[in-house]
């Protein structure tokens, strides 16, 4: 189970996901504009804050995350047209 600060963090860091996830689905329904730019851009240094944080507080060293984030791009490559 997780300790008070550890669930913080997790309640945060899915907060901020679904902001940035509402961010998201405002550009898609009805184009981007310097204003939803600058949302976006607000919402995604959130998203990394709490990144951040959530590999400090579980100590997940950042090269586990680093190899993480390689093998989705790996597996983007196959499955979308994101990453050539």
């Amino acid at each position: 189970m997780a300790n008070q600060i550890e669930a913080e963090c997790l309640v945060v860091a899915s907060e901020e996901c679904a902001e940035l996830t509402k961010e998201c689905m405002k550009i898609l329904r009805f184009g981007i504009d310097d204003n939803k730019r600058k949302a976006l851009i607000a919402e995604i240094g959130d998203v990394q804050c709490m990144l951040d944080l959530l590999g400090d507080i579980f100590k997940i060293p950042s090269d586990e995350i680093l190899n993480a984030s390689i093998a989705k791009r790996e597996k983007l490559k196959t499955w979308s047209n994101l990453v050539k």
